[in-house]
């Protein structure tokens, strides 16, 4: 996808589905592929209604950072657990760009309709399926970032990025296997070297974190790479980290493919147990986009909430 062009967000297309299956003990997920068709609105998926578990506060770099305003009120003065101290300034008129992975087109999806222009907001996605960090020769997310950076001058800039990143990745000519300890340092000063391509033009970075899986394996390694992002986002000037790991889980925390979503059953993930369908991207977007309004200090609520219900 080039940011060459201005781009909004496109329905997304049918994507093939590729992913290798290894008989041991149980089927291992190795790879993100790209996502498949969505489980249809209303699917009953399970038995009776729950309450879904609070999602984790965001985390917030209370380090100073004060970014132009240029007519968009977005500002973090104070630690996030002071919320008697908080004040909502109306948004005004706010540039957002999104980017990451397949997950990010999902959390894209979601978001284009929780923020649309009439809430103050112009929202650009430039995210692209089987993208990351670690294969920068297939596609180099800091080299695609500073076109997108120079061409849309975003207030706020969200990363949602990992699930292909599960990967060796190369240490100073060394291939590292994923999550040993030089893998791991090496993998967040990729995020963090991200998330300061975006800072130093004066927006703030919004990190998206990956949410449950089905496959406990794959699971686990998202979490790794979760908590490397949030290492990342939390020592950084102007970033922050938004675990979406509970929000779409069930009570007991484990992965669940369906919810009750403003009280109507609803599916909520892909058949690939990766992927997000319409509905959880809205109900992701929804919480996303209460939490920009949060974190920010301004008055921003999404357009058309999808909140789990039971």
């Amino acid at each position: 996808m080039s940011v060459d062009a201005k781009i909004h967000f496109r329905p997304r297309p049918v994507l093939v589905l590729a992913l290798g299956v290894l008989l041991a003990l149980g089927f291992v997920l190795q790879f993100v592929g790209q996502p498949t068709g969505a489980i249809a609105n209303g699917t009953k998926q399970h038995g009776h209604t729950t309450t879904t578990l609070a999602p984790t506060p965001p985390s917030v770099s209370t380090l100073a950072f004060a970014p132009p305003g240029r007519g968009c009120a977005f500002a973090v003065k104070i630690p996030s657990n002071a919320p008697a101290q908080r004040t909502s300034a109306p948004i005004g008129h706010c540039t957002v760009l999104e980017v990451g992975d397949s997950l990010g087109v999902d959390l894209g999806y979601g978001l284009y309709h929780q923020l649309p222009a009439k809430t103050g907001v112009h929202f650009i996605s430039t995210a692209k399926v089987s993208t990351g960090l670690v294969n920068t020769n297939f596609y180099n997310w800091p080299a695609h970032l500073r076109q997108a950076l120079s061409l849309y001058h975003p207030h706020l800039v969200i990363i949602s990025i990992g699930a292909n990143d599960n990967h060796p990745l190369a240490v100073h000519g060394t291939s590292q296997l994923f999550g040993n300890a030089a893998w791991r340092v090496a993998y967040t000063a990729r995020a963090r070297a991200l998330i300061k391509e975006a800072t130093s033009t004066g927006a703030y970075v919004l990190w998206v974190g990956m949410p449950v899986m089905q496959n406990p394996i794959f699971g686990h390694d998202m979490q790794i790479i979760n908590s490397l992002a949030r290492t990342a986002a939390v020592s950084s000037r102007g970033a922050a980290y938004l675990s979406t790991w509970p929000v779409l889980a069930a009570p007991n925390g484990k992965y669940r493919a369906g919810a009750y979503v403003n009280h109507v059953s609803a599916g909520l993930r892909g058949a690939d147990g990766i992927h997000m369908n319409n509905v959880g991207s809205a109900v992701v977007a929804t919480y996303v986009t209460s939490k920009i309004g949060f974190i920010y200090h301004v008055a921003l609520r999404p357009a058309a909430p999808s909140i789990i219900t039971g």
